[in-house]
């Protein structure tokens, strides 16, 4: 048995009791808990109070169901239009500027972005964008997301506040479209092609009774999760780059090549997982490959930083920053920062991009042959293309080790104007 992770402890609400977990640190027996059948996700059942049974705390049949559903929007060709899609907008904009905070760069890409793909309506303005991000984070972190000048929000006033100004009339929206469309007043194939949608078809389709709050429940989390980790990695990719960039001595960053990109995306997030911990309780008594034991009802705790910095598979250097790190046949390049197993995240895609050859591709298999860069390395090179430096004006805050590894802001200047 391993011992817990350190001082991070006093920083995180845990959803299990502690004493009945055993931590894990090692990436094979992480790996191998998260694909074994006698496990049941537990890291988000706290989310059930808040949100309802979402897809990240079903499983079996009903966690399928919802899997199934999501995986009709996460598609190359609907994932590539919506990684090229804001990105490359935002930056210029920030570059006619001159500067900017690449947090709130970040999460407003995001949130356009994700909002298209979810059917929040209304993300397209800087304001309501802003105004959503706030929300999202509060429903995350409750009143320590608090910013000057804001109300502070608890998590439950955060999820009905966006619910009433963003999740519901969205979902109203949406029932009207398909009242229209049921009575022939309108054409199938003018419906948004969105998570809402898809929910709202389902329930019809399949006689769910899913009400206004199940589904907003399922939207609220699917925003949070596409959000939070693309937009939070941003920044440290940034940063890494930079540094790196910095310290090699004639090292020209190759800005063309968003493959380059993409690999440093993955790279960061290895080192910056957004889930730091990752909880699987056993559903029966039972040994492992690796030796471990556990009891029925006992918890493994996937310890996912230490994971993704085990020498063993990643090398010597596993805790540095190398894009062009070489992986082990059959190892994702971002470690274990998705989870694994019929967990693995839905989005990881528009986060990182396409996966090395020999990797697992997309659930829903449209065509292997789009390739995907992720939106967080567009955004980067977008920035380093437009000559983005840190701010030299304003101090870049060190992140707690008591806190959530992501930065609260991250000022950059001399984003220059493409001719």
């Amino acid at each position: 048995m391993e011992k817990a992770p350190g001082k991070r402890l006093e920083s995180l609400t845990w959803p299990v009791k502690l004493e009945r977990v055993q931590w894990i640190t090692g990436f094979e027996a992480a790996e191998e808990i998260l694909h074994h059948k006698s496990f049941r996700e537990v890291t988000f059942k706290g989310l059930v109070p808040l949100l309802g049974p979402v897809i990240v705390t079903l499983e079996g049949a009903a966690h399928r169901e919802r899997r199934l559903i999501g995986s009709k929007l996460f598609t190359a060709v609907r994932l590539k239009a919506a990684e090229t899609g804001f990105a490359r907008q935002e930056v210029a904009r920030a570059a006619h500027q001159g500067q900017t905070d690449l947090v709130r760069l970040s999460y407003n890409v995001m949130a356009q972005t994700a909002g298209r793909l979810i059917g929040l309506d209304n993300l397209g303005a800087a304001k309501t964008t802003d105004e959503a991000v706030y929300l999202l984070s509060a429903l995350v972190s409750g009143t320590q997301a608090r910013q000057e000048g804001r109300p502070a929000y608890t998590r439950r006033t955060a999820r009905d506040e966006l619910r009433k100004r963003y999740i519901d009339p969205a979902i109203a929206r949406r029932r009207n479209l398909l009242a229209l469309d049921q009575a022939g007043r309108f054409s199938a194939g003018e419906l948004p092609f969105d998570l809402i949608t898809l929910l709202l078809l389902h329930t019809h389709q399949a006689e769910r009774k899913w009400d206004t709050r199940q589904i907003a429940g399922e939207v609220a989390f699917y925003a949070v999760a596409a959000i939070d980790t693309t937009a939070s990695l941003a920044p440290h990719l940034f940063h890494h780059l930079y540094e790196y960039h910095q310290a090699s001595s004639g090292y020209t960053l190759p800005l063309t090549n968003p493959r380059f990109f993409r690999n440093a995306a993955a790279e960061a997030l290895r080192l910056h997982p957004a889930i730091p911990t990752i909880f699987r309780q056993a559903t029966v008594s039972i040994k492992l490959k690796s030796g471990l034991k556990f009891e029925e009802g006992q918890t493994a705790g996937i310890y996912v930083k230490e994971a993704n910095r085990d020498p063993a598979i990643f090398g010597l250097n596993a805790g540095q920053f190398q894009p062009d790190r070489i992986i082990q046949a059959k190892t994702r390049r971002a470690g274990l920062s998705f989870g694994g197993g019929t967990h693995l995240c839905l989005g990881r895609e528009l986060a990182v991009g396409t996966p090395e050859q020999g990797q697992p591709y997309f659930e829903n298999a449209e065509t292997a042959s789009v390739e995907l860069f992720g939106v967080t390395a567009l955004l980067v090179q977008a920035l380093f293309e437009h000559g983005a430096k840190p701010d030299p004006t304003q101090q870049i805050p060190e992140i707690s080790p008591f806190a959530r590894d992501v930065y609260q802001r991250y000022p950059l200047s001399a984003c220059k104007e493409l001719i």
